[in-house]
């Protein structure tokens, strides 16, 4: 793995694992069915992972959501 995608995935785990900390405290709970849905596949929690840090696929951002929900725990 070259630096600078080592660089891009440790950037989407930091992002990951704020976003969680948020969904865990609550923080997101606006949201309709948010503690219903399966983890990863609430549209506006993947596209404010997306907003922070860009450049990934769908399929990558819900894989580092669901891990880091999962560590979280």
């Amino acid at each position: 793995m070259t630096k600078r995608k080592h660089r891009a995935r440790e950037a989407l785990r930091e992002a990951s694992n704020a976003l969680s900390v948020e969904f865990a405290e609550g923080k997101w709970d606006h949201l309709p069915g948010i503690r219903t849905i399966p983890l990863g596949e609430c549209i506006e929690l993947m596209q404010e992972l997306e907003r922070r840090c860009p450049g990934h696929t769908l399929q990558q951002y819900q894989d580092a959501f669901r891990r880091s929900v999962f560590n979280y725990r």
